[in-house]
């Protein structure tokens, strides 16, 4: 005896652990993953150029520059992503989305002499991040924001 699925879901292929609602007939998708089918990771729609300022605070003083961000996919991991904060000197730090709801918390950089902590939000128009850390001039911390260009 074979079952076959009834209803507004017989036909529909939910992907990357997405449910079929059975009153409507959508997908409803997990964490990062978005879409009709569910097929579309979160994170690809963040990605881009972003427009910006750096606030940058070193012992008691700071100065502010206009920038652009990159943002980009880190791995295959849906929750990892890369912001490049300097493109000149090629410095960026990796996040991880917490939720579905773009906030993020870093992970990680690409320079061994800082070990930079902090959080911020990522979504398809607009990118904030703060950033600190120390070194041998004392405290810094950093101050992204940026819009989606």
């Amino acid at each position: 005896m074979t079952l076959v699925s009834c209803g507004k879901c017989k036909d529909v292929d939910c992907l990357n652990g997405g449910t079929c609602n059975s009153a409507d007939g959508n997908c409803e998708c997990t964490d990062f993953y978005t879409g009709d089918r569910c097929a579309d990771e979160l994170r690809n729609s963040y990605t881009g150029t972003y427009a910006g300022t750096i606030t940058l605070a070193i012992a008691g003083s700071s100065s502010t520059e206009s920038r652009d961000f990159a943002v980009e996919t880190n791995g295959s991991n849906v929750q990892n992503m890369k912001i490049e904060i300097d493109t000149a000197a090629n410095t960026y730090i990796y996040v991880r989305l917490d939720d579905a709801t773009s906030r993020f918390t870093i992970y990680g950089d690409n320079d061994p002499a800082f070990d930079w902590t902090g959080s911020g939000t990522v979504n398809t128009t607009t990118m904030t991040a703060n950033l600190a850390t120390t070194s041998i001039l004392g405290a810094i911390s950093v101050s992204v924001t940026g819009t989606k260009k």
